[in-house]
């Protein structure tokens, strides 16, 4: 089988969709498939604010050439400009081979919210272009039954390395807070340092940066803000020690753009208690092993805070159920559940999903276990 990924970031970049062109990069030639990726590395792009924009369209004619030598190819959007403009302009196509198009998130740009609604309504009217459509969770599956049949849906979560920060060591003395995330007002930083304020006894460790970080700085001066780290960009070795020292981990994303966070799913590994935004998607991973708060309510985030800190006993319950949970979401079994969807498409079945919860993990084969 040959797959093209169309998808906005790959390798070397390093972010939450890149890593799924990374993992199928990886784990695809295992099953004895090739994957090609085709993301903005290989088109023309310009910065917008926080939207980035592409002349993906110049390149039609190519991949209309190209896409004949695949089996399947798959696009991940919505990215503006990009995903929709192949999606569209491959899915009109007469002689286009099946096509699967995973839907991540809607937009939400601040400040454009009409023209965020209409795009929104447009990038689900392109996805009927698609054979199938997937989302990463079963919030948003459901919304796109409003434009498709539940037949054409199914539900593939994002995977996290389990492996990488999985710890069965003790966590440390104290009461260790962390984020981790871009400094993006989106990311909501600023709701978790307005929520830290006048926490006492309590560490916060803060892992990102941006051309922003200047700005959160002075927020935290301004808040008088003590016992804070700004750590920056740091390696992996060294994220992966933040986590196992961090009692409770915060993502409190404010607008639907986080639809997922896979970044819960490692802290958990790492025996952290999640506190995330509710948000769909994100609500969904947090489960009912992590806590969800209203977005942008940093007095109702404050409350989960101080009961953490105080309740010991309960934090320490729900941290020894995050290890379970994040396990069943690995990239082995996010691209075996590709890997089969293509197989039943390519086979003309009809894919017919639970939509309302995260699929079973799959029974690994034994090249790929």
């Amino acid at each position: 089988m040959r797959v093209l990924l169309i998808i906005s970031e790959a390798p070397p970049v390093k972010s939450g969709i890149a890593r799924v062109a990374e993992h199928m990069l990886a784990e695809f030639p295992a099953y004895g498939h090739e994957v090609d990726v085709f993301s903005y590395q290989d088109v023309g792009t310009w910065q917008y604010r926080e939207l980035r924009l592409s002349n993906a369209f110049a390149y039609l004619p190519t991949l209309w050439q190209r896409m004949q030598s695949y089996d399947i190819v798959h696009i991940h959007g919505p990215a503006p400009t990009f995903s929709d403009v192949l999606l569209l302009g491959l899915g009109a196509h007469p002689r286009h081979p099946r096509l699967v198009y995973t839907f991540h998130f809607p937009i939400a740009l601040p400040g454009f919210m009409v023209p965020s609604r209409i795009y929104n309504w447009l990038n689900f009217q392109f996805a009927r272009l698609a054979d199938h459509v997937t989302a990463t969770s079963p919030s948003y599956a459901q919304v796109l039954t409003r434009y498709l049949p539940p037949q054409r849906v199914s539900v593939v979560p994002s995977g996290a390395d389990y492996a990488r920060f999985a710890s069965k060591d003790a966590k440390p003395e104290g009461y260790r807070i962390l984020f981790v995330g871009q400094m993006r007002a989106t990311k909501g930083l600023q709701v978790l340092l307005r929520a830290y304020q006048g926490i006492e006894g309590a560490h916060l460790d803060v892992v990102g940066s941006s051309d922003a970080e200047p700005r959160y700085r002075k927020l935290a001066q301004d808040l008088g803000l003590r016992n804070i780290t700004f750590h920056g960009r740091v390696s992996d070795e060294k994220l992966a020690a933040l986590y196992r020292q961090a009692h409770v981990f915060v993502l409190p994303a404010i607008t639907p753009g986080e639809a997922f966070g896979v970044v819960q799913l490692e802290a958990m590994a790492a025996g952290c208690v999640s506190i995330a935004s509710d948000l769909p998607g994100v609500r969904d991973v947090a489960g009912d092993v992590g806590y969800t708060f209203p977005p942008g309510d940093h007095a109702a985030l404050k409350k989960l805070l101080l009961y953490l800190r105080d309740h010991p006993e309960e934090r320490a319950r729900r941290a020894a159920r995050g290890p379970q949970w994040a396990q069943r979401f690995t990239w082995k079994n996010t691209v075996a559940l590709y890997e089969a969807l293509y197989q039943r498409l390519l086979a003309g079945e009809v894919v017919a999903n639970d939509l309302s919860r995260f699929p079973a993990p799959r029974v690994l084969p034994e090249s790929v276990s």
